[in-house]
């Protein structure tokens, strides 16, 4: 019996609540504001999707391929017809991933700002024509150590999770994302987003 120590990976439930339980109202809008950037029967690639929640907002006709390292949100997914690519992208992008129209990332980025952020973002230019990073930021610097972050790194906690001490700022965000050449965009009180391609 694992516990539950990795079990936000393991469990399409549990990650389900544990967002609703974070975002509340604003649940769907991370989904939503990725979908604004995606047309009708593009290629996208889904980088670090879950469960896969972002195929219910994108059009129809689009060519939707989910990629992550749970295999157990990627067995769902599978059972779904859904295309996927298992990858641990602490070990950086997968040269043999096929190009695509768009790559999407969506509240993930930060769980690699510890291992391969830098690495990613560049890669991500190379697959897609664009890309779109939503990333959900702090106003301020969190406190090293968080009990929040340390529930996270815990329920998180698998053998292709590096654990992190917080998530991005606002101001951090913008500089990585200028650093690496995209766009960055506010749309929301909480939600930013980094933009290449457009």
């Amino acid at each position: 019996m694992r516990g539950m120590k990795g079990a936000h990976y393991r469990s399409e439930f549990l990650y389900s609540a544990l967002a609703l339980l974070k975002l509340g109202k604003e649940y769907d809008l991370r989904f939503k504001i990725a979908a604004r950037y995606i047309g009708p029967e593009e290629s996208v690639i889904d980088v670090c999707s879950g469960p896969g929640d972002l195929r219910n907002f994108i059009p129809g006709d689009c060519t939707y391929t989910a990629m992550d390292a749970s295999l157990e949100f990627l067995s769902l997914l599978k059972k779904k017809n859904v295309e996927t690519i298992v990858c641990d992208l602490n070990a950086g992008w997968p040269p043999s991933v096929p190009g695509s129209d768009v790559i999407t990332m969506v509240i993930a980025l930060s769980q690699f700002r510890n291992t391969t952020a830098d690495i990613l973002l560049e890669s991500f230019k190379e697959a897609a024509k664009r890309v779109v990073i939503v990333e959900d930021v702090l106003p301020r610097p969190q406190k090293e150590g968080s009990l929040i972050q340390r529930a996270m790194n815990y329920l998180c906690g698998t053998d292709y999770y590096v654990p992190v001490s917080s998530w991005y700022t606002c101001s951090e965000f913008q500089r990585l994302m200028r650093d690496h050449g995209y766009q960055c965009e506010t749309v929301s009180s909480r939600y930013m987003v980094g933009l290449y391609g457009f």
